[in-house]
Parts: C-alpha cells; sequence; structure tokens
C-alpha cells in the first residue's frame, strides 16, 4: 500500500509539475502575446482615430483653401501692373462711354511705397466734361470699380446749361480735372 500511495503522490507530483510547466511555458507566453497584440490593436485603433481626424481637418482644409484661392484671385484682380496700365486705362475709356460723358487722361505720375503710403500706386489726371448727371454716374461707377482708387483734387465748373424744350429738366453741362489714385502692384 505504501507504494501505491507513493505512486500516487509521485503521479500527483508530475501532474503538478506538468500543470506548471504548462502554465509557465505555454499560457503565459499566450497570454502576454495576446496582451501584447491587444496593446498593438489598440495603438492602431488610436491611430486610425487620428488619421480619420486628420482627414476630416484636411478636407476641411481644403474647402478653405479653394475659397481663400478665390478670395486671393479676386484680390489680385484689385491690382493691376504699374508699368503697363492699359487695363486700368481701357476701364476709364468704357466707363466714360457708358456715362456718356468725354474724357481726356492729361497725365499719369507714378509714386513708391513710403511710410504714408505703404502701397506704390499710379495718379492719373482726368478732365470729364459731360451732363452733370452723366458724370455724377462717371464718379459713381469708378467709386464702385473693382480697383482701388481714390479720387483727389476734384473741380467742378459748369460751361454751360442747355435749355430744352421737351425735358422737364435743364441739363447741366460740366466739366471737371481731378486725381484718381490708383494703387498699383
Amino acid at each position: 500500500m505504501k507504494n501505491r500511495i507513493s505512486k500516487n503522490h509521485i503521479f500527483f507530483v508530475v501532474y503538478i509539475c506538468l500543470f506548471f510547466l504548462i502554465l509557465v511555458f505555454v499560457i503565459f507566453p499566450l497570454m502576454r502575446k495576446i496582451e501584447k497584440d491587444f496593446s498593438q490593436l489598440y495603438i492602431n485603433q488610436q491611430m486610425m482615430e487620428s488619421f480619420s481626424q486628420e482627414e476630416i481637418s484636411f478636407q476641411k482644409f481644403r474647402a478653405i483653401s479653394k475659397e481663400v484661392n478665390n478670395n486671393l484671385a479676386k484680390a489680385d484682380s484689385l491690382f493691376f501692373n504699374a508699368d503697363i496700365p492699359v487695363d486700368f486705362i481701357n476701364f476709364l475709356e468704357k466707363t466714360a462711354s457708358t456715362s456718356d460723358v468725354s474724357i481726356k487722361i492729361s497725365s499719369v505720375t507714378s509714386a513708391k511705397k513710403s511710410k504714408e503710403n505703404p502701397w506704390p500706386f499710379l495718379v492719373f489726371n482726368l478732365e470729364v466734361s459731360g451732363d452733370f448727371s452723366d458724370f455724377a454716374r462717371f464718379i459713381e461707377r469708378i467709386h464702385n470699380s473693382p480697383y482701388l482708387i481714390e479720387i483727389e483734387n476734384i473741380n467742378i465748373k459748369r460751361i454751360q446749361q442747355k435749355n430744352s424744350k421737351e425735358e422737364k429738366r435743364i441739363p447741366v453741362i460740366v466739366s471737371s480735372n481731378f486725381s484718381l489714385k490708383v494703387i498699383t502692384k
């Protein structure tokens, strides 16, 4: 019987040792690998969330950049090349013809940046004549133009007053000399 008890004890000890060996060499490494894989999965999920946030931010930036580029293009159209002001002169002539006034550009002078004027500009000296209401419409169109303009030194004098039997109002023909300060590139 003693032999049986001792055999049982040996088997029990062997089973316990096998159990601990399986636990130490199989279960614990598997647990560590599972833990490592879960932590890597968590890191990957965090990265995915970060990337999705970055993608949303990028999409917002793309939409904003299109709007900003459009606004920059509009802002760039406010200025013209000071060396070749043909577009602006054409604008003045077209505006004068649609306003039914005659225009003469007597001189153009340029100025560079200074402390008082941080942007370069051209000064156009104009002589405009026509009906006073047409002249006022011309000034309004220039003022509302897409260019950055400041009207300076305006002198208006009446040339004549036409009497017309057909019209109720009496048109007043005026002549004006003034300077346009236009900001350039």
